[in-house]
C-alpha cells in the first residue's frame, strides 16, 4: 500500500451540447405528435370493402390480419421511443432536477433526499406512460362508408306468397280502407270471409209455408278468385285509383250537347281506335256471357254473314262436335294446361310477321256426315256442322253478334266521338234490347305509377224485353212476403235470361282484328273475329257487374214493400292494362347486381314506412300469353246463390235474390209506415236480412266492376312482386330526389384505418408539452450538470460520469479541465488506479 497527496488543481468538466440535445428532444416531440396527430385523425390501410348491409364479415376478416402485423409494430415502437427517452432526453432533466431546490430546505450539495430521488424517478416513470398512453390505445378498426345499392334476382322475385312481416289492415272495419274494401274484393285482402249468421229481426215465428227456402239454399254465394293472395294486396291502390282523364256522357244528353262532348274528347286526346278494339274485344265477351247465360238463343246466320242458306260455301274450320259445349273459361291461378279445352289455331302475320290469332277451333282432317233429327252435321272439308231452321236458313245459336258493324271502323271517317257513340248503342241494342237514351258510356284513362297504365271503357244500360228480371220496368214491383225481411229487401227473378255472369276476364289485348270474315264456332255459339294481333306488354280487360235502381222503396199496403219505377243495368268495363319495363336500378339510383334489373315498380300505400312493390320483368306472370277471347283467363267470378222457389216441398223454379243497393235509391223507408200488428203474421222473411248481411259483411256484390277489375289485374300482374322499405334515411330520398331502397343486393362499403381515441391522443400530447417544457428549462436556465451530492470531490465527479447512464456521450462534452486552462477530452483516458477514503476516518485510504 502506497500513500500519496492529493491532487486540488484537476477540474472535471462536464456541459450539454444545447444544440443536439435540442434536436435529440424535437425529434422525439416531432415523431410523438405526427403519431398522435395522424392516428387521431386515422390513417386509412384499406377502402372499398364491400359487406351486405348489416353484415362486416369481410371488413372483420381484414381487421384480423391487420391486428396482426400492426400489435408487433405497436410493441417495437414502443419499446424504441422507450429506449430514446431514458437514454437522451430524460437522464439531463432527471439530473437537472435533482439538483434544483424544489422545495424549502432542499440542498442538494449539502444532503442526499431519498423520497426526492424516487419521486423524480417515479414522476418520469409517469411521463413515459403518458407518451405510451397513446401508442398503446392504437387500434385497427373499421368505419362505413357509402352504401352501394345493387338490385339482384332476390329483390325482384317473391318465391312463395308470405312476407317475413305480414302486412294486414290495423282496423278490419269497413271504414279501414274505403274503396278496396268497400269492393268485391274485400275478402281477397282480409283474406277471412264471415260466416253466413242467421239474423231473426223478425218478432214472431209466421211462416209462409209456400214460399219459405231453406238456410242451405240460401247461404250459398261466394266468390272465387283467379290470382294468388298476398300479404301486400291490401296496400295496393287501396282507396282506388283517381283517373288521370275522365270523359262520362248519357246518351241522350249527348245528341243534345255534342260540341261539348267533341271539344273535351279533343282537349284529351280521346283515342278513338283504342276505343274501337276495347269495344270489340268487350263486346265479344259480352256475347259470350248472353250466349252461356240462355242456350234457347238461335238467330238466322245470314243477318251476320249475309249467307243464308248452305250453298254459300264453308265460312269456319272447326272441330266437329255434335252439341254445343260451354266456352272454357281459365283461371290465372290454375295451371296453364290442365283446363285448357280446345287446342286454337295460330299463324303467322305474312307481311308483319306479328302473331295472328285466329279464334276458330281446329277441325278433324276426316271427312264424314251424320244426321240427327232433322239438323244435319257436315265434317271436314272446311264446313261445320250446320243447324237449320225449317225454312231452309242457317241456324246460328247464342246472342246476335254486332260485330260485323265494326268492320269500317278503321275508316277516317269512322274515327270521331260521334260515331263511336253509335257504334256502341247499336251494337249493345242489337244484342240486348235497351233504352238507347238510357245508356251511360265512360272513357277514362288511369296511371297506376309511370311505367303501369290503364285505359278503360265503362257502358251502363238498362235491361228490358226478354231480358228485364220480374217486375222490373213496372211503375211499382211490389214484393212478396218472402222476398222482404225486417230490414231489407231482395229483388228476385226467375227469368234465366237475367242471370248474367257477374265476372272479371283476362286475356292477350288484340289488334288489327278481321270482322268482315267473322268465323262462326258452334262450340262456344258465337261469331270469331280472325287475323286478330296480340299486342306485347298488354292485357285486355273485361268485366260485368249488375244493379237495381228505383225512386223509393218503402212499406205499401198490407205490410209489403214497394219499388217505385225499378230498373236493372247491366254495367260492362273494358280495359287494357299496358305497362312497360323499366331499368329499376336508375329509377332508384342503385347499382345493378345480376345480369338484369328491369321490371316494374308501384308505390304501396297506408303503411308506417314507405315501401314499393317491385317484381322483374322475367317474373312477370305469361299465363296470359296463352289465352285468347275463347279461352280468357277468370280473375274473379261472383257466385250468387240460386234458391229454389217451392210450394209444398216441391221446386216450382229456381230464383236468384239480386241485392238491392239503397244508394241507388233516393228514399228508402221499411220501418215508419209498418202495421206492427200484423206485420209479424206473413209479411217477415228472416232469412232475407241474414242473407243480405252476409253480402254487405263480406261485400259480394259487384255492380259497377270498374275499380274490381282494375284491382284484380295489378294483384295478376304484380303477383310474384316484393315488398321492399324505401330508404328514408339516404340523402336523396330526404331531399325529394330519387327514392333509396333497403334491399338484399346492397353492399355497405367499409374502411380499415388505424387510430387512437381522442382522449388517449390528448394525454399523449400534454406529456409531449410536459416534456418540451422541462427540456427549455435544462437549457436555458443551467445548472451542475453532474448530480450534486455532499463531499463531493472531482475524483467522485469522474467515477459517478463513468459509470451512471446519466451522462450520455450523445449529448454531454465530458472534459477534464486543468488551473492553466488546459482541457483534455475525458474520453481520451482511462483509469489508471482508484483511492478509496473511508467515509468516517479521512485517514484511512485505499489504493487500487
Amino acid at each position: 500500500m502506497n500513500v500519496v497527496l492529493e491532487d486540488h488543481h484537476t477540474i472535471v468538466s462536464l456541459t450539454l451540447w444545447s444544440g443536439r440535445y435540442t434536436a435529440l428532444v424535437l425529434l422525439g416531440l416531432s415523431v410523438a405528435i405526427a403519431y398522435g396527430a395522424f392516428s387521431l385523425e386515422g390513417v386509412v390501410l384499406e377502402s372499398n370493402i364491400l359487406d351486405e348491409v348489416g353484415s362486416s364479415k369481410n371488413a372483420d376478416d381484414r381487421v384480423e390480419s391487420f391486428n396482426a402485423v400492426t400489435g408487433a409494430l405497436t410493441f417495437t415502437f414502443t419499446k424504441i421511443f422507450e429506449f430514446y427517452a431514458e437514454t437522451f432526453v430524460f437522464p439531463s432533466m432527471l439530473t437537472y432536477l435533482l439538483n434544483c431546490s424544489l422545495f424549502p430546505g432542499d440542498q442538494p450539495q449539502r444532503v442526499r433526499s431519498h423520497v426526492k430521488e424516487g419521486v423524480l424517478f417515479w414522476s418520469f416513470k409517469a411521463l413515459l406512460i403518458l407518451f405510451n398512453i397513446g401508442t398503446a390505445s392504437l387500434y385497427v378498426g373499421q368505419r362505413r362508408g357509402q352504401v352501394e345499392h345493387n338490385v339482384v334476382a332476390q329483390d325482384l322475385y317473391l318465391s312463395n306468397s308470405s312476407l317475413a312481416t305480414p302486412i294486414r289492415p290495423s282496423n278490419t272495419s269497413a271504414n279501414s280502407m274505403v274503396d278496396l274494401q268497400n269492393t268485391i274484393l274485400r275478402a281477397a285482402v282480409r283474406e277471412y270471409t264471415a260466416p253466413f249468421e242467421l239474423l231473426d229481426r223478425c218478432q214472431g215465428n209466421g211462416e209462409d209455408t209456400m214460399y219459405r227456402s231453406e238456410w242451405n239454399d240460401v247461404d250459398s254465394t261466394s266468390v272465387t278468385y283467379g290470382f294468388p293472395l298476398n300479404e301486400w294486396n291490401s296496400w295496393l291502390l287501396p282507396r282506388g285509383v283517381k283517373a288521370a282523364t275522365n270523359i262520362t256522357l248519357r246518351v241522350g244528353d249527348f245528341h243534345s250537347k255534342k260540341g261539348k262532348f267533341n271539344k273535351a274528347a279533343d282537349e284529351l286526346s280521346l283515342n278513338i281506335k283504342l276505343a274501337y278494339d276495347l269495344f270489340l274485344q268487350g263486346k265479344l265477351q259480352f256475347e259470350r256471357a248472353v250466349s252461356d247465360m240462355d242456350l234457347s238463343l238461335a238467330y238466322p246466320c245470314g243477318e251476320v254473314d249475309g249467307r243464308w242458306g248452305t250453298t254459300g260455301g264453308s265460312i269456319a274450320v272447326l272441330r266437329p262436335n255434335a252439341t254445343t259445349t260451354p266456352a272454357p273459361v281459365r283461371s290465372a291461378a290454375a295451371s296453364n294446361t290442365s283446363e285448357r279445352k280446345l287446342q286454337m289455331r295460330r299463324t303467322q302475320s305474312s307481311t308483319a310477321g306479328a302473331e295472328a290469332d285466329t279464334l276458330a277451333p281446329e277441325t278433324s282432317t276426316s271427312s264424314s256426315s251424320s244426321t240427327s233429327g232433322d239438323v244435319t252435321f257436315l265434317y271436314g272439308d272446311d264446313k261445320y256442322n250446320e243447324e237449320l231452321f225449317p225454312d231452309g236458313k242457317r241456324k246460328c245459336r247464342g246472342a246476335r253478334t254486332s260485330l260485323h258493324l265494326l268492320e269500317n271502323v278503321t275508316s277516317p271517317s269512322m274515327q270521331t266521338l260521334e260515331h263511336l257513340v253509335e257504334t256502341i248503342t247499336t251494337g249493345i241494342n242489337f244484342t240486348t234490347p235497351t233504352n238507347v237514351d238510357d245508356i251511360t258510356i265512360g272513357f277514362h284513362r288511369f296511371e297506376v305509377s309511370q311505367h303501369i297504365g290503364i285505359a278503360t271503357m265503362t257502358i251502363d244500360f238498362p235491361l228490358i224485353g226478354d231480358y228485364r228480371p220480374y217486375g222490373d220496368g213496372l211503375s211499382t214491383r211490389d214484393f212478396f212476403p218472402y222476398e222482404c225481411g225486417a230490414e231489407s229487401c231482395v229483388f228476385t227473378s226467375t227469368n234465366v235470361k237475367s242471370f248474367f255472369r257477374r265476372e272479371l276476364l283476362l286475356t292477350r289485348f288484340m289488334t288489327d282484328c278481321n270482322v268482315k270474315d267473322l268465323k262462326y264456332s258452334p262450340d262456344y255459339s258465337n261469331y270469331l273475329p280472325t287475323g286478330c294481333k296480340p299486342q306485347d306488354n298488354a292485357t285486355f280487360l273485361y268485366g260485368l257487374g249488375t244493379y237495381v235502381r228505383g225512386d223509393s222503396l218503402e212499406i205499401g199496403s198490407a205490410n209489403l214493400a214497394s219499388l217505385k219505377n225499378p230498373q236493372t243495368y247491366v254495367s260492362l268495363s273494358f280495359g287494357r292494362l299496358v305497362w312497360t319495363p323499366t331499368d329499376l336500378d336508375k329509377t332508384f339510383d342503385v347499382q345493378c347486381g345480376g345480369s338484369g334489373c328491369r321490371g316494374l315498380d308501384v308505390p304501396l300505400q297506408d303503411g308506417a314506412t314507405r315501401k314499393v312493390l317491385l317484381v322483374g320483368d322475367k317474373s312477370l306472370p305469361t299465363e296470359h300469353a296463352t289465352s285468347n277471347a275463347t279461352t280468357p283467363l277468370r280473375l274473379l267470378a261472383l257466385n250468387t246463390a240460386q234458391v229454389p222457389l217451392k210450394s209444398n216441398q216441391s221446386v216450382i223454379a229456381m230464383q236468384q235474390w239480386n241485392y238491392i243497393n239503397t244508394a241507388n235509391i233516393p228514399a228508402v223507408d221499411l220501418v215508419s209506415r209498418r202495421d206492427e200488428a200484423t206485420w209479424t203474421t206473413d209479411t217477415c222473411n228472416p232469412l232475407v236480412d241474414s242473407y243480405v248481411a252476409h253480402l254487405e259483411a263480406n261485400r259480394f256484390i259487384m255492380e259497377k266492376p270498374l275499380q274490381p277489375m282494375l284491382t284484380a289485374s295489378l294483384f295478376y300482374l304484380l303477383q310474384n312482386g316484393i315488398v321492399l322499405d324505401i330508404d328514408t334515411t339516404s340523402p336523396a330520398s330526404q331531399k325529394g330526389g330519387k327514392p333509396r331502397l333497403q334491399i338484399a343486393g346492397a353492399q355497405e362499403e367499409k374502411v380499415i384505418s388505424f387510430s387512437i381515441p381522442s382522449l388517449s391522443a390528448g394525454v399523449t400530447l400534454s406529456g409531449c408539452g410536459l416534456m418540451c417544457l422541462l427540456a427549455a428549462a435544462v437549457i436555458a436556465f443551467p445548472l451542475a450538470r453532474v448530480k450534486l451530492a455532499p463531499h463531493t470531490t472531482p475524483a467522485a465527479e469522474y467515477v459517478r460520469i463513468l459509470t451512471d447512464d446519466l451522462y450520455p456521450d450523445t449529448v454531454h462534452h465530458k472534459r477534464l479541465r486543468f488551473d492553466n486552462g488546459d482541457a483534455l477530452p475525458m474520453n481520451d483516458y482511462v483509469v489508471d488506479g482508484i483511492i478509496l477514503r473511508a467515509e468516517r476516518d479521512h485517514s484511512k485510504r485505499i489504493f487500487l
